[in-house]
């Protein structure tokens, strides 16, 4: 009975010391409000530097960033990738921001204060943030009411963080939305392969490769 009972302490310690912290997992096809979670820290593998858009009838324009970090902070372990936005509206306004596409990766999602090399302290926040169904490809931040200019720092937002399992990245693009919108080059996540899927491909490759000593 004694060694059952410390063998379920220790089970649950383990349990605690390796669940994630602060974490927010988003599944394709949900909702989830928009959480605090730790700002990355690590190394910064590529920025897009301030990308200007502007679109509509009134248009709305303004600034937009994004940052690809090997964060030591990630939940799915140090160094996995995270994906971090920042939106700045100069005329118009802004409902919802998206990036994609981050089909078939773990991800974790939230909002932050900025951190250098953002654009500034903002402090618009996004009500909620949201994940398209079926792959889960596109990850929406929703502004409620909209991000709008007012000369202060409430027209920039949150840094808006995309926390993946993955340990590359690609070309991706970045969504600015109020009812109409505009496409912008940006960077997403590399499709991290299931386990069973990988467990098909090398049960594939020793199939051929049996086939072949075989034939020899």
């Amino acid at each position: 009975m004694r060694t059952l009972m410390i063998g379920s302490i220790v089970a649950v310690c383990m349990a605690v010391a390796i669940a994630p912290a602060q974490a927010s997992p988003i599944a394709p096809g949900g909702t989830v409000a928009a959480a605090v979670v730790p700002n990355p820290t690590g190394s910064i593998l590529a920025d897009t530097g301030l990308i200007s858009f502007s679109f509509g009838s009134p248009v709305s324009s303004g600034t937009i960033r994004e940052i690809v970090y090997a964060d030591t902070s990630n939940p799915f372990g140090s160094g996995f990738l995270s994906f971090v936005f920042q939106a700045h509206v100069a005329t118009g306004d802004l409902t919802r921001v998206t990036g994609s596409s981050f089909a078939i990766v773990g991800t974790d999602v939230g909002i932050n204060v900025p951190l250098a090399p953002f654009i500034t302290s903002g402090t618009a926040q996004p009500a909620t943030i949201s994940r398209s169904a079926g792959a889960g490809d596109v990850i929406g931040f929703n502004f409620v009411p909209g991000l709008v200019p007012d000369a202060s720092i409430t027209d920039t937002s949150f840094e808006m963080i995309i926390r993946t399992n993955a340990t590359a990245f690609h070309p991706g693009s970045i969504g600015v939305i109020d009812g109409g919108g505009q496409t912008l080059q940006g960077f997403a996540a590399t499709v991290v392969p299931e386990p069973s899927t990988i467990l098909l491909l090398g049960g594939g490759l020793a199939g051929l490769a049996t086939k072949r000593s075989r034939r020899s």
